[in-house]
C-alpha cells in the first residue's frame, strides 16, 4: 500500500462519513458541504495515521529521537517516547474531534498548527540533502510565519492580502535562493540526511522526507480552507446535553489511544508487527542483497575562464578533454537502477569484551537459540530475569538450547545480579529496539528463522515452548 493508496481511502472514508452525517448536520450550499467532507476526510487520515503510529508508540519515539538530533536537541532524547505518546493521542483526538464538530474553532487551529509544525520537519530534513545555510531557514520561516498568521484572519480582505503576500515572497525567496547560491550549498545528496524516512504512518508505509512534504503541504491547504470556514462546521452535539456527550467522547477516546499505547510496549508487544523481525522471518536470508544498484557518478566541473559548469559522467571523464582551467566543484550519485536492497542491514552482534562480530557464529549454530532482548539493560525489568527468564534459561541449557543476552549496555556485573546463566553479548540499541519492544523482548531462533517472539510479560514456560516449537 502507498500513501496515494491511504489518501484515497480516507477520502472514501471521508465521503461516506459525510453522507452519514448529511442527515445529522444538514449542511446548506455547496461550501457547506465540501467543508464537512473536508473535515472528515483529514479527520479520517488523523485517525489512520496515529492508529498505525499507536501500533508501535517506541517505532515512533526512535523516529522522533531523530528528529531531535538533526535539530541539535539531543537534550530532549530521552522524552522522544513521552513525546511520541502525546503527539499520537493529539492526532486522533483531533481526528475525531473534527469529525463529530467538537469545538469548531479550537480543534482546526490546533490541527492546522500540528500540520505545520510537521511541514517543518519533513522540509527541514529534506533540504538537509542540500547544505542550507541559515539564511535559507530564516527566509523560509518567513514565508511559514506569512501563511501561518493568514490562516487564522477571517476578515475576506485580510485573507487575500495574506495569501498575496506569502505567494510574492515565495517567488523572492524562491528566486533568490535560486541564484545567490547563498541557501543551498552543496548539491543534493542523499547521504547528509540523517532522517531518511518521515515516521508518518510508523513502519506501516516509509515515506521519503520529500513525498511526506508534497503530502503535508496538500494537507496545510486544506487545514487552511477549513480555518476559513470553521464556523460552517456543523455537529449534531451543540446544543444542551449533547455537549457533554461530544466531551465524553473525546475524553474516552483519549483514555483508550493512551492505554492503547501502553499496552503495545508496556505490557505486550505491538499486536501487529510491521518491523523486519517479525515472526518467520529467515534473519540469513534477508541480509542478503537481493539485486545490487547500478550507480553512474556525475562529476561537476567550472572553467575558471568562461565560468561555464560541464556536468561529466563516469563514462566520459576520461575523454572529456579537461584542462587545468577546469575545476572540479561536486560529484552526484546518479541512480540507474536502485536495485534490491537487503530487508535487514543492523543486524550485528558483538562479543562483549573484544568487539569482534559474531552474527555469523550465532546465525548459523545448528542449536535452537533464546535472544533475550534488553535494549537497555538499566531500564530492564528485573523481576523478568528472576521470575521468568531465569527458569527458563536453566531449562534451556539443560536441553541442549543456547541462550544469549543482548544488551547496548549490560555487564557482567549485571548479569551476576541478576542471576542470568546466559552469555552476555552486545549489539547496538536502536537495532536492538527493532527486534521488539519489551525490555526484555525473548526470541527463539533456529537456523537464522525466528520462531516465536515474546514480551517477558507472556512469556510461556520452557515446557511450553518445547512442545510447541522444539522437535528432537
Amino acid at each position: 500500500m502507498t500513501f496515494i493508496d491511504i489518501f484515497i481511502r480516507t477520502g472514501v472514508a471521508g465521503l461516506i462519513l459525510t453522507i452519514l452525517l448529511y442527515f445529522f448536520n444538514k449542511p446548506k450550499g455547496l461550501i457547506e458541504i465540501l467543508v464537512e467532507f473536508i473535515k472528515n476526510w483529514i479527520g479520517a487520515l488523523f485517525i489512520f495515521s496515529g492508529f498505525v503510529k499507536a501500533i508501535d508508540p517506541i517505532g515512533t519515539g526512535i523516529k522522533i529521537g531523530e528528529y531531535f538530533e538533526v535539530l541539535h536537541m539531543k537534550f530532549l532524547e530521552p522524552f522522544s517516547l513521552e513525546f511520541s505518546i502525546f503527539m499520537i493521542v493529539l492526532e486522533i483526538v483531533l481526528g475525531v474531534a473534527l469529525i463529530i464538530g467538537w469545538q469548531r474553532f479550537f480543534t482546526t487551529a490546533i490541527s492546522y498548527l500540528m500540520m505545520i509544525f510537521f511541514t517543518f520537519l519533513t522540509g527541514f530534513t529534506y533540504v538537509t540533502a542540500y547544505c542550507p545555510s541559515t539564511t535559507f531557514f530564516v527566509l523560509c520561516g518567513l514565508v511559514l510565519a506569512i501563511i501561518t498568521v493568514t490562516a487564522f484572519f477571517q476578515d475576506k480582505k485580510l485573507r487575500i492580502y495574506g495569501i498575496a503576500a506569502t505567494l510574492i515572497a515565495a517567488i523572492i525567496v524562491f528566486a533568490y535562493c535560486k541564484f545567490s547560491g547563498h541557501c543551498l550549498l552543496c548539491a543534493y545528496d542523499e547521504a547528509n540526511m540523517k532522517v531518511t524516512s518521515c515516521g508518518c504512518f510508523g513502519d506501516f508505509i516509509k515515506l521519503k522526507p520529500l513525498q511526506s512534504f508534497k503530502k503535508d503541504l496538500i494537507l496545510i491547504v486544506m487545514m487552511i480552507f477549513l480555518l476559513f470556514n470553521y464556523k460552517k462546521i456543523k455537529s449534531p452535539f451543540t446544543n444542551g446535553k449533547l455537549k457533554w456527550v461530544a466531551l465524553g467522547i473525546i475524553a474516552i477516546v483519549t483514555i483508550a489511544t493512551w492505554l492503547f499505547c501502553l499496552n503495545n510496549y508496556k505490557w505486550n508487544e505491538p499486536f501487529a508487527d510491521f518491523r523486519p523481525y517479525k515472526i518467520g522471518t529467515n534473519i540469513i536470508e534477508d541480509r542478503k542483497t537481493k539485486k545490487a544498484p547500478v550507480i553512474d557518478y556525475v562529476f561537476n566541473y567550472k572553467n575558471k575562464s568562461t565560468g561555464k559548469i560541464r556536468a561529466i559522467g563516469m563514462k566520459q571523464l576520461a575523454t572529456a578533454g579537461l584542462t587545468e582551467a577546469d575545476s572540479f566543484i561536486s560529484r552526484e550519485e546518479k541512480i540507474i537502477d536502485p536495485g534490491i536492497p537487503a530487508k535487514i542491514l543492523d543486524f550485528a552482534i558483538y562479543d562483549k569484551a573484544g568487539g569482534t562480530e559474531v552474527t555469523e557464529d550465532i546465525l548459523g549454530d545448528p542449536a535452537y537459540t533464546f535472544l533475550i532482548v534488553s535494549y537497555d539493560i538499566n531500564k530492564a525489568n528485573k523481576e523478568a530475569y528472576t521470575k521468568k527468564i531465569n527458569p527458563l534459561v536453566i531449562e534451556a541449557n539443560k536441553n541442549g538450547c543456547n541462550t544469549i543476552v543482548l544488551s547496548s549496555n549490560a555487564t557482567d556485573q549485571d548479569m551476576k545480579a541478576m542471576h542470568t546463566e546466559a552469555y552476555l553479548y552486545w549489539a547496538d540499541d536502536v537495532f536492538l529496539k527493532t527486534i521488539g519492544r519489551g525490555n526484555p523482548v525473548i526470541l527463539l531462533i533456529k537456523d537464522g528463522v525466528i520462531l516465536n517472539k515474546w514480551h517477558w510479560n507472556h512469556l510461556p514456560t520452557f515446557d511450553a515452548i518445547k512442545k510447541a516449537h522444539i522437535k528432537s
